[in-house]
């Protein structure tokens, strides 16, 4: 998994699911695509002037494996020099990557419980 998915690129190798997807640009991102762009640069949430929310249209009520996968895609894609949007980008696959994220979350409900309880509550503060 690329470095960008712990809090300053920090991870350990001995336990890798240790402080995965707690970084505060993932955050930041997250909000920019689901709440507003403004929303990004808040810390408490505030009245916005964007007509439709991609939450509320979305009907999301908290985030999710998928919400947090779909995140990592495009900050992914926006660090990146490509201009264009594709499958595919030299030896990366954001499909795969996206899947792989989820799957982490659907396997870790019986593997590590814990972990995905303590990750979902980390968003949802």
């Amino acid at each position: 998994m690329p470095l960008f998915l712990w809090e300053n690129n920090d991870y350990d190798p001995k336990d890798l699911t240790a402080g995965m997807f707690r970084n505060s640009i993932l955050v930041m991102v997250f909000k920019h695509v689901f709440t507003s762009p403004s929303s990004a640069l808040q810390d408490q949430p505030k009245q916005t002037k964007m007509k439709g929310l991609q939450a509320k249209r979305n009907k999301m009520t908290s985030v999710m494996a998928g919400s947090i996968a779909y995140t990592c895609v495009q900050y992914r894609h926006a660090i990146l020099t490509i201009t264009d949007w594709r499958v595919e980008d030299w030896l990366f696959d954001r499909d795969e990557f996206y899947d792989a994220i989820v799957k982490m979350f659907n396997d870790g409900k019986d593997d590590d419980p814990d972990w995905v309880k303590d990750t979902f509550e980390w968003w949802n503060a």
